[in-house]
Order: C-alpha cells, then sequence, then structure tokens
C-alpha cells in the first residue's frame, strides 16, 4: 500500500513514523514498512543523509536491518563513516545482526575511530567473524607504537581476537609481548603485557 503513494509523501511518512510513541503501534509499521524489500531503500537512504533527529535516524537503520538484503546493509554501513558516536554505536549493532561483506567493510572503518567507545563496541562484534581482512587489520592496530596508549579492555579484545582466529605464528606475536623485556617498561606496557598473558 504505501508503494502506491506518491515518492515525496512516502519520504515524509518515513521521517514522521518515529515519531510514534506507541512501541507496539511503531514496531507493526516497521514490520509492515520491511515487507517491501528494497523497494523503499533508496528513500530511506536519501532520508538518512538529511535527517538530524537521532530517533528517527536509529528506526531507519532499524528497518533497514529488518529489510534484510544486501542492498539495506550497504546503506546501514556506507552511513557509518558519517554518522555521530551515538548512531555509529546504532549502525555497529544492526549490522551485527548478520554477517555480510558491508558489516566487514564498516567495522575495518570504526576499528580505528577515535571514540574508545566505537573501537570497544566493533571489536565486541568483531569476535563473531574470522576474516582475513579484520585479522590483519587488528594485527596492525596490536603492532602500532601508540597501541600501549589504549585502554586495558581494548587491549585484551584485540588480543582475544588474535588469540582466537590466528594461526601459530600469530599468536607468537602474543608470546613475543608478554617475554619481552625491558628496563624501561612503563605501566602502559606491562598493561599490555598482562593482556596478553590473559589470552594465551
Amino acid at each position: 500500500m504505501l508503494l502506491s503513494v506518491n515518492p515525496v509523501i512516502r519520504k515524509e511518512m518515513l521521517k514522521r513514523f518515529s515519531h510514534i510513541h506507541l512501541k507496539s503501534l511503531k514496531e507493526r509499521i516497521m514490520e509492515g514498512l520491511a515487507t517491501s524489500g528494497n523497494a523503499l531503500c533508496a528513500e530511506i537512504s536519501d532520508v538518512l543523509k538529511t535527517e538530524e533527529s537521532v530517533t528517527t535516524q536509529r528506526d531507519l537503520i532499524n528497518l533497514l536491518a529488518m529489510i534484510g538484503t544486501d542492498e539495506a546493509y550497504e546503506i546501514i554501513a556506507d552511513n557509518v563513516e558519517t554518522a555521530s558516536i551515538d548512531l555509529k554505536m546504532i549502525i555497529l549493532e544492526a549490522l551485527s545482526k548478520k554477517q555480510t561483506e558491508y558489516a566487514v567493510t564498516a567495522y575495518l572503518k570504526t576499528l580505528t575511530d577515535s571514540n574508545e567507545n566505537v573501537r570497544l563496541k566493533t571489536l565486541e562484534y568483531l569476535t563473531l567473524y574470522n576474516d582475513l581482512k579484520i585479522l590483519n587489520k587488528v594485527n596492525d592496530a596490536v603492532s602500532d607504537h601508540t597501541f600501549h596508549e589504549r585502554s586495558l579492555d581494548e587491549k585484551r579484545q584485540c588480543m582475544m581476537i588474535i588469540a582466537n582466529n590466528s594461526s601459530d605464528i600469530k599468536k607468537s606475536y602474543l608470546y613475543e609481548i608478554v617475554e619481552h623485556s625491558s628496563l624501561l617498561k612503563n605501566r602502559k606496557f606491562v598493561e599490555t603485557q598482562a593482556a596478553a598473558a590473559m589470552t594465551l
């Protein structure tokens, strides 16, 4: 029924449905919209580009995840770089609902995000994957000279991904970190050693 409505009116409806406060009604509308498949994806993408309300953006991202097609997930992933921190967290959660190449691409971008919470959420979802590109990116992060400055949680999650998905050659890097001795160790490096030791 919605597809027979004028496209301009459809876009306005997509902007406004998130203002419905009755959760059960909103969910039923979203379920109905999701049955349209790719037919609404382009219009949802257009609305996302101009919409400023995080609530509306969240609902549209969740609607795309409910549609669940490759096109829908591509649109979700395409929005990750320009999104606010709050929206990035919503996008990461939506992408976690289905393992796709678009999710991997988005995770590779957010793995180096300037916000620690975004990086931690990314690492949480990366544990679901056994992908060489992801593993190489995590290895690069661990090898970077600034890695020791990251939080203990982030170090631990990176090392868990390496330990759980790597060959023995990659794991040997973790052993090197643990066994590295230096008279000039600082507290951050000791944390890194501890994180590596806990994963082995």
